[in-house]
């Protein structure tokens, strides 16, 4: 679980970096107004939880969709039965996954996607206004 949380906190990044970096202009003109600094670290972190929510609940609903089909079909594994037979498994598998699972996994996709945007957010601070106003 670590290694996927890990890899979502690389994407995040990359991803919400991409998008300050794409909108520089923008960001230099709100801060050469006068907007305050926290405003737009704010302002990057809730565009970061907005798209985390957003994803977390499509991501929940296709997984609940997709584990509960498995569970009732089960995977079919017979191209490694005799494998699975030496471990002491059928050749179908079935899944199953409890509701506090769901629970756990979410809250900590959204924890990673907070902290994960702070690093962009802070890149955001780091603006010059004059000079992001001029970039291209």
């Amino acid at each position: 679980m670590g290694i996927i949380l890990l890899a979502l906190a690389f994407g995040i990044v990359n991803t919400m970096l991409m998008a300050v970096l794409e909108r520089k202009r923008e960001i230099g003109m709100l801060l050469s107004v006068g907007m305050d600094k926290r405003k737009v670290f704010t302002m990057i972190i809730l565009e970061t939880l907005f798209l985390a929510f957003i994803a977390a609940l499509l991501g929940v609903l296709l997984s609940i969709w997709t584990i509960e089909y498995f569970g009732r079909n089960g995977i079919n594994l017979s191209a490694v039965a005799k494998g699975l037979e030496s471990l002491g498994m059928g050749a179908r598998v079935f899944t199953k996954l409890p509701f506090a699972m769901y629970v756990d996994i979410t809250l900590m996709t959204l924890s990673v996607a907070l902290i994960a945007a702070i690093i962009p957010a802070r890149r955001a601070l780091k603006l010059n206004p004059a000079e992001a106003v001029k970039a291209i």
